[in-house]
């Protein structure tokens, strides 16, 4: 941990270390990875994430390294580097995103997963990322202006996600937090009076019109797949 060495001669070490497979080389390299792993924090564990498995160590048994660094991302998403987690591949990004002890607010992991896929220059967003948001637990005022004007929420798969995410929500006693109490007060009465008819463009309060439009009159954002999934979570 104490070492000198610049940060090239010490990745040729650990690939070397981990091609010899000598109990001692390997003792070493055990104790530099746990010199790695304390100095391992929000900024830095997505290196050390790539950096454990780019240099093989796992083959060394030092399969510490690789959890901490992962756990640390998790936990400290909220304070991750942008930049960096816009340059992860969708697989390391999803490990995250599904990750049950996830540190961020489900707003601010749904700004990075945007930042992320305009960087990968992408037209929509993968359906496996967009089911790992939490829409259910957002907040309402953002869910209607954030959320609905996002022009990447237009396709079919992010209606569909989006539907999934407030239906999971219902069945497990969830609302959108909401600054004001009419939100709240609305989803108690949709909650309440199940066999109360959602009609297509009216302003009674409903899930369907609070998620479009927050209740207001006019024609809704999303159509087909998101009203009949959550028409069918109020009348099951």
């Amino acid at each position: 941990g104490l070492s000198n060495q610049k940060e090239g001669q010490t990745r040729q070490i650990a690939r070397q270390t981990s091609a010899m497979k000598r109990a001692s080389l390997a003792r070493a390299s055990r104790k530099l990875a746990d010199a790695i792993q304390k100095r391992t924090d929000a900024q830095n564990c997505l290196a050390v994430w790539e950096y454990a498995d780019r240099y093989g160590l796992d083959s060394l048994r030092i399969d510490s390294l690789r959890t901490a660094a992962m756990f640390c991302a998790v936990v400290n998403f909220g304070k991750l580097p942008r930049q960096e987690v816009c340059k992860l591949d969708e697989e390391r990004l999803a490990t995250l995103l599904w990750a049950p002890n996830l540190g961020a607010r489900p707003e601010h992991t749904f700004e990075v997963l945007l930042a992320w896929a305009k960087v990968q220059e992408m037209s929509s967003l993968p359906p496996a990322l967009l089911r790992a948001i939490r829409f259910g637990c957002m907040e309402e005022r953002y869910l209607r202006h954030c959320v609905l004007t996002e022009p990447l929420m237009a396709t079919v798969e992010a209606k569909q996600a989006l539907a999934s995410s407030l239906q999971w929500a219902l069945s497990h006693g969830l609302t959108p937090r909401s600054r004001s109490m009419p939100a709240s007060y609305y989803y108690r009465i949709c909650l309440r009076r199940r066999t109360r008819q959602l009609r297509h463009g009216a302003p009674t309060p409903g899930v369907y019109n609070y998620v479009s439009w927050g209740g207001a009159r006019g024609p809704h954002p999303l159509e087909g797949g998101l009203q009949s999934t959550t028409t069918r979570c109020l009348h099951r």
